[in-house]
C-alpha cells in the first residue's frame, strides 16, 4: 500500500499515540536523506508521537538500513521501525520488499520479528531524479558532480581529487576550450575512462603566478606545434593516456591549451614525485617538454588566452569545496565514533565537556560549508557564478576544513597520529586540498578585487 507520508496516513494506519519508534536514516546521500528524515519527524510529531518515543540512528549507506532495521527490532525497544534512504532503481532488491517510488510515499512492510516497518526509501533512475524528488532544485549538474565530489572525498579524498582532475580539469578543458569535433574525439572514451587525462597548469617555478606568465612555451611550426618545458605537481601524469598542456604561445605571448598523448609522444617524459604526506593515493607528476611536438588538431581550437584557464578553474574550485566539505565530514564522523567508543575513567571520552565542545565546533564548521556549498550550487544554476563566488567557496571550506580535521586529530590523542584510525589521513589530506588549484590568499585576492574593484595582485 503506497500513500503520501502525512500525519493522516501515519496515524491511521499505526495509531502512534505511546509507540515508540526507531528511524534508520542513511548518511550517503546525505543532502536528500536529511530532507526525508526530516519529513518522517514532522509526520510523526504531527500525528501525536513524543520527540522522547523517537530514536534516530544513522547508517553508512542504504543498503546498511535492513541489518540495522532488524537490529533495531529484534531489540525489543521499539514498536515500529522507520527506515529513511536513497537508492537508484535496481538497488532495491537489497530490501527484500517493494520500494514506495513516490518521493514521501511510505510502504508498510513486516519485519522477521513480527515489528512493522515503514520504508520511506526514495527511489530514482538517476541522482538527477533524487534530487528533483528530495525538493532540491534539480536539473543542476553542479548538485549532482558537487555531491559525488564531497561523498568520494568524504570516505577518501584522493579518490576525489582523482576524479576531479580526470573530470572536472583535463576534460573540463577540452569542453570548455575544445572546437565541437575535438570533443566528440576526446570526452567520449575518457567519460568511458578508457582513456585517463591529466591537467598541466603549475610549473617548478611558477605557481600562484600563473596568470602573469607560464615558462613553458608553445611554437608553431607549420602544421604543428612544438612545446618546451616543465609542469610539476600534476596529479595522474605518471600513468595516465593524454596530458592537456597549458603553454604560452611565443608568437603573441597568450596562453593556449594543447593535447599531448603521453605515450607516443616524442620528448614527452614522467617523473613521479616521491615521499607525500597527502592523497597518497594519488599520483603527480614532473613533466618535461624537450621538442616535444603535437599536431594542429590538439591544439585546443576555442581556447585563445587565459581567461580560458580561469574559466575552468572557476568550475573545479567550486567542486574543491565539496571536496573540502566532504573531507571535513569524514574526519568528524571517524572523531565521534572514537569519542564514542574510547573509554577513560571508566565512561567515554565523549560524555567530557571539553570533547564535546570539539564536537560541537566541528559539527558547526561542517554544517556552514554544507551551506556555502549549496548556495553556490544555486548560482551556478543560475548561470550567475563567478570566479569571486568560486574564490570565496574554495577559500572558506578549506580554510574551515583545516580546523575541523586538527579538532579530530586532537580528539584522538596520540592515536591521531596513527593511520589505523582514519583521522590522521583526513588531517594529512586537508593539507593538499587547501593549497591545489589556488592557494588560500589568492583566492581571497579574487574575492577583494570583486569587492572594492581595486586589483591587490602584483
Amino acid at each position: 500500500m503506497s500513500a503520501e507520508f502525512k500525519p493522516s496516513t501515519i496515524r491511521g494506519e499505526l495509531n502512534p499515540a505511546g509507540l515508540r519508534f526507531g528511524i534508520v536514516v542513511s548518511q550517503f546521500n546525505s543532502f536528500i536523506t536529511d530532507r526525508l528524515l526530516a519529513g518522517a519527524l514532522d509526520a510523526l510529531q504531527s500525528a501525536g508521537t513524543a520527540q522522547k518515543q523517537i530514536e534516530v540512528v544513522r547508517v553508512p549507506g542504504a543498503f546498511e538500513i535492513p541489518i540495522a532495521a532488524k537490529k533495531l527490532a529484534a531489540s525489543d525497544r521499539f514498536d515500529s521501525i522507520i527506515c529513511v534512504g536513497c537508492v537508484l532503481r535496481g538497488e532495491t532488491s537489497h530490501y527484500d520488499v517493494v520500494v514506495s517510488e513516490t518521493s514521501r510515499g511510505i510502504q508498510l512492510a513486516q519485519l522477521d520479528s513480527g515489528v512493522p516497518m515503514i520504508l520511506c526509501v526514495l527511489t530514482c533512475d538517476t541522482l538527477e531524479q533524487a534530487i528533483n524528488r528530495a525538493g532540491l532544485k534539480g536539473g543542476n549538474k553542479g548538485y549532482e558532480s558537487g555531491l559525488a565530489a564531497m561523498e568520494m572525498s568524504r570516505v577518501d579524498s584522493s579518490i576525489a581529487t582523482f576524479f576531479g582532475v580526470h573530470n572536472g580539469l583535463a576534460m573540463g578543458s577540452i569542453y570548455e576550450a575544445g572546437s565541437e569535433e575535438q570533443k566528440q574525439k576526446w570526452l567520449p572514451p575518457m567519460a568511458r575512462f578508457e582513456k585517463i587525462g591529466c591537467f598541466g597548469l603549475t610549473e617548478p617555478l611558477v605557481g600562484s603566478g600563473a596568470s602573469g606568465g607560464l615558462m613553458t612555451t608553445a611554437k608553431r611550426e607549420g602544421g604543428s606545434w612544438v612545446l618546451n618545458g616543465q609542469k610539476k605537481w600534476i596529479g595522474n601524469s605518471p600513468w595516465c593516456d593524454i596530458s592537456v598542456i597549458w603553454a604560452r604561445d611565443v608568437a603573441d605571448n597568450q596562453v593556449k591549451a594543447f593535447i599531448v598523448e603521453n605515450k607516443t609522444t616524442p620528448g614527452f617524459s614522467v617523473e613521479k614525485i616521491q615521499n607525500k604526506i597527502a592523497l597518497k593515493v594519488v599520483q603527480n607528476g614532473l613533466i618535461t617538454m624537450k621538442d616535444c611536438r603535437v599536431p594542429e588538431d590538439h591544439h585546443l581550437q576555442v581556447g585563445t588566452s587565459f581567461r580560458d584557464t580561469a574559466r575552468v578553474l572557476r568550475m573545479t574550485r567550486y567542486l574543491v569545496a565539496w571536496e573540502a566539505t566532504g573531507c571535513q565530514m569524514g574526519a568528524y564522523e571517524h572523531a565521534l565514533k572514537y569519542a564514542q567508543e574510547r573509554l577513560q575513567f571508566g565512561r567515554p571520552i565523549a560524555s567530557f565537556q571539553l570533547v564535546q565542545d570539539l564536537l560541537a565546533k566541528m559539527l558547526a564548521n561542517v554544517t556552514a560549508c554544507q551551506c556555502m556549498v549549496v548556495r553556490t550550487a544555486q548560482l551556478h544554476a543560475e548561470g550567475k557564478l563567478g570566479d569571486h563566488h568560486a574564490a570565496l567557496s574554495k577559500a572558506f571550506t578549506t580554510a574551515k576544513m583545516r580546523e575541523t580535521v586538527a579538532w579530530a586529530r586532537e580528539l584522538c590523542g596520540g592515536n591521531g597520529i596513527s593511520l589505523d584510525y582514519q583521522v590522521a589521513r583526513y588531517f594529512a589530506d586537508a593539507e593538499a586540498l587547501y593549497s591545489y588549484e589556488g592557494t588560500y590568499q589568492m583566492q581571497n585576492l579574487i574575492v577583494g578585487k570583486a569587492i572594492t574593484g581595486l586589483s591587490a595582485f602584483i
